[in-house]
């Protein structure tokens, strides 16, 4: 299951399965959650359903309307010669009954035979951090493939592609704590991509290196992955690994956790909040130069002559500093 941190007022769907892997011929069983943030019902919406084969072909294609209370499953019957390997589920928006829309969630599952493996493949990004977000130009994923006894896979082809898409700063080692990015306001839409690398052999240590440009990645805050197969040597069977990590050109972050709910405050009542500020490696930094304003935000109404000749109450949001 792949998460994703809801924005307010926004349509987001969570997707799993009954099991995430099978064999070829069974039936794979999909449920499917819609809600709006906060978890509000929605019903009556066209979505498309759309799923993917390991070779990025379409496998099932399927238009429905969401149901009440936004949650649905769908099951995909495999075929015994199906391929294997990483299948993925996409749920899309239907626009005007028949253009696909926005992306609303996804999630993927194996297909495997189940057959012992012959080689063992692991991978690594080098120079990205165990932990935090790297601000990189590029990465290189080094590939190592061995025999099942630990000699060396030496002339074997693998093949990698990367998945690239937007995301929030969130660490598990700062739980609690909002982080403030600057490009979630950004007028400029957010890349996505989903691409395969040139493919590459083992040599003769059974490494295999890949180079993953992030320059068209400047712009935003992103979670990329990197999927990995190494192949027998008659070239159908494989096994294959997957990394992740974040990147960003931020050099830091400042965030704030406070001590109880900020969209609504007692009169009379205090909140405290903690600020701090850390590096891409989650290391705390002491900053200077930062200045903190406090903003009182006013709902202002008024009639607006509308095109038709008509007039109607248009609210408009007029911020006023209190202090800095």
């Amino acid at each position: 299951v792949r998460g994703r941190q809801a924005q307010k007022g926004a349509l987001n769907a969570f997707i799993f399965s009954d099991r995430g892997i099978y064999r070829p011929g069974e039936t794979v069983h999909l449920g499917m959650i819609v809600k709006k943030a906060p978890l509000d019902h929605v019903s009556g919406i066209p979505l498309e359903v759309v799923v993917q084969g390991p070779r990025r072909n379409t496998v099932k294609n399927e238009k429905l309307m969401l149901p009440l209370k936004g949650f649905f499953d769908l099951a995909y019957t495999t075929d015994a010669t199906s391929n294997t390997g990483r299948y993925k589920v996409l749920l899309y928006l239907v626009r005007d009954n028949r253009r696909r829309g926005r992306l609303l969630g996804s999630a993927s599952f194996m297909v495997e035979e189940f057959v012992p493996d012959t080689m063992k493949i692991s991978s690594t990004l080098i120079d990205a951090p165990a932990r935090g977000w790297t601000s990189a130009d590029h990465l290189t994923a080094r590939v190592a493939l061995k025999n099942l006894f630990g000699a060396a896979a030496q002339d074997r082809r693998v093949q990698a592609r990367i998945s690239v898409q937007p995301t929030h700063f969130r660490f598990k080692e700062l739980e609690g704590y909002h982080f403030i990015d600057p490009f979630t306001d950004s007028d400029q839409k957010p890349l996505r991509i989903d691409e395969a690398l040139a493919p590459a052999v083992t040599d003769a240590d059974g490494l295999a290196h890949f180079s993953i440009p992030l320059d068209r990645f400047r712009e935003g805050t992103y979670q990329l992955d990197f999927f990995v197969e190494g192949f027998d040597p008659a070239g159908g069977r494989s096994v294959s690994v997957h990394n992740r990590t974040m990147i960003s050109p931020l050099p830091h972050l400042v965030g704030f956790k406070s001590d109880g709910d900020l969209d609504f405050i007692h009169t009379g009542s205090d909140r405290h909040v903690d600020w701090i500020a850390i590096d891409s490696q989650l290391a705390r930094l002491a900053l200077s130069g930062l200045t903190l304003k406090r903003l009182q935000i006013q709902h202002l109404s008024t009639l607006v002559k509308q095109p038709n000749g008509t007039f109607k109450y248009q609210t408009v949001d007029r911020e006023q500093q209190i202090e800095s």
